[in-house]
């Protein structure tokens, strides 16, 4: 809900999002950000409003300024989808993790 109410205050991202889901986000913003700055993602990256670009596009909100903003329903595919990444992440930084060490 905070995802969906959030405003132009910008609300820490690390009310909602831990070190480790920060940083999947941040390789996930690289991936769907694109060419031209009309799809960059333009808010700073330690607020929520920067995290909740990034779980809107997941879900296929197309990021232009011209379209109204996500809605809970869209966000709450785009975080189901986010989750769903973020536990394949963990395993491959744990497998990267545990073969470094032997």
């Amino acid at each position: 809900m905070m995802l969906a109410y959030e405003d132009d205050h910008e609300q820490p991202i690390n009310e909602v999002f831990d070190k480790e889901q920060q940083q999947c986000l941040q390789m996930i913003n690289m991936q769907l950000e694109g060419e031209t700055d009309k799809l960059k993602n333009l808010s700073k990256i330690d607020t929520l409003k920067w995290a909740s670009w990034i779980i809107a596009r997941l879900s296929g909100w197309k990021g232009y300024a011209s379209q109204r903003k996500p809605g809970p329903i869209v966000l709450q595919k785009g975080l189901a989808k986010f989750y769903h990444m973020y536990e394949g992440w963990c395993i491959y930084q744990k497998f990267n993790k545990d073969v470094s060490t032997q």
